[in-house]
């Protein structure tokens, strides 16, 4: 009788978990992984084998490392954020990795605040690098925190409990350990404990599985993000790996991009404007500098996979306030841009010089960052390195994070 019942519970439980998967029951994930990006943070799931990108209904899956401290003591976060420097940019903070776990007399953090409209300062009690908002002092750290809040809360909306509680993250192999506890402290001040840490370029390869494969010994890592280009050669051995070598250029990424294009549109109206100061359309906004730039961007997102692309705005010429078109050509982008192209062909040549290595010791190609999107700068890189083919496949805004969750199998 007893094994009768024995089966008849098992039946049951079978059909419980049946019912419970069919309406996307998703178990109980305890441990997430996470790319805390300079410009766009990501986290990302390993249920049964197969790796998962949380995407909020509004962000999607990038999370904009951007945060907005408000006079009443409340944060904004994300693009919402981004809205918000637009009326108050000092008191919005972006960019903060390049300043965390960093002392105030590093000559890198001098040089990267004139750059910005918030106020880079000292932490008197650490001597570490913050940032003075609504007359507080805030380390980077702290803004990190509020990232990883707003990634945890979609995690936690998705999952439906919050059971996470932690982390495999990810950093930059350029990282020291002042760096790399600075963002232990993020991760901790937002409730999560880190159970790993892993270079960014490992996580990478790692979200290929290029350590389980074949006579693979040395792996390139370009990651071309929003403004900065990181490059690395990693050794493969036995399924582990170690980054042999580490370039960069911390002044490199998509918004060169984007100012290169801008002034090339500057050009343009220039050439056939006398002034800017025109109102006269309700649809097509005056061709001042912000808007150039936004148009700038937009131009090189879509200009990227087509012939040719254009955009209006308004500018007063001899006949008049009138609508100017104006054009990016595929040809005209490559060829206005090359100097940048070049010094991100040069940093990958000095990587390898650096790790005493040649090109032809590369085995496999890795694309991360939505810079490395440009069809131009891949097949320069593809040729430069002569390999048949790059690793593209992952969307590379999402590469490392996908890595780091990858371990959790």
């Amino acid at each position: 009788m007893s094994g009768h019942i024995l089966i008849l519970f098992v039946s049951v439980l079978v059909a419980v978990s049946a019912v419970l998967s069919a309406l996307g029951f998703k178990g109980r994930v305890e441990v997430i992984g996470v790319d805390l990006g300079t410009t766009y943070s990501v986290a990302a799931v390993s249920e049964k084998g197969r790796v998962r990108v949380f995407e909020d209904p509004v962000r999607g899956k990038l999370t904009a490392s951007t945060v907005a401290f408000l006079q009443d003591g409340g944060v904004l976060v994300g693009n919402q954020a981004k809205r918000h420097a637009l009326k108050d940019p000092k008191n919005v903070i972006y960019d903060a990795k390049r300043f965390i776990g960093r002392k105030y007399d590093d000559p890198t953090v001098a040089e990267q605040a004139k750059k910005y409209a918030f106020a880079v300062v000292e932490n008197t009690t650490t001597h570490d690098a913050a940032f003075r908002v609504h007359g507080r002092t805030i380390a980077p750290s702290e803004v990190g925190a509020e990232v990883v809040k707003a990634l945890l809360k979609t995690v936690n909306e998705d999952l439906g409990h919050e059971n996470v509680k932690r982390a495999v993250i990810a950093v930059p192999a350029s990282f020291g350990a002042a760096q790399t506890a600075a963002t232990g402290e993020a991760f901790k001040a937002a409730g999560l404990r880190v159970a790993r840490v892993m270079p960014e370029p490992v996580a990478a390869a790692v979200a290929y599985g290029l350590h389980k494969k074949e006579n693979v010994h040395h792996i390139l890592v370009f990651d071309f993000g929003g403004g900065t280009l990181d490059v690395s050669i990693l050794y493969v051995q036995k399924g582990s790996i170690e980054v042999v070598a580490n370039g960069g250029d911390n002044d490199l990424g998509g918004t060169d991009f984007d100012g290169c294009i801008a002034d090339d549109l500057t050009k343009q109206v220039n050439a056939v404007a006398s002034s800017t100061d025109c109102d006269d359309f309700v649809t097509t906004e005056p061709c001042a500098p912000h808007v150039l730039q936004q148009l700038a961007e937009e131009m090189k997102v879509e200009g990227s996979s087509v012939d040719s692309v254009t955009r209006k705005c308004a500018a007063r010429t001899k006949k008049g306030c009138e609508e100017l078109e104006l054009t990016l050509t595929k040809q005209r982008f490559e060829k206005t841009c090359a100097h940048l192209f070049q010094r991100a062909l040069k940093t990958v040549d000095d990587t390898l010089t650096n790790g005493m290595l040649t090109k032809k010791d590369v085995d496999e190609v890795v694309l991360v960052g939505g810079t490395s999107r440009v069809p131009h700068m891949r097949e320069l890189l593809r040729k430069s390195i002569g390999v048949s083919k790059l690793n593209l496949e992952i969307d590379p805004d999402v590469t490392v994070a996908v890595g780091a969750a990858s371990i959790l199998d």
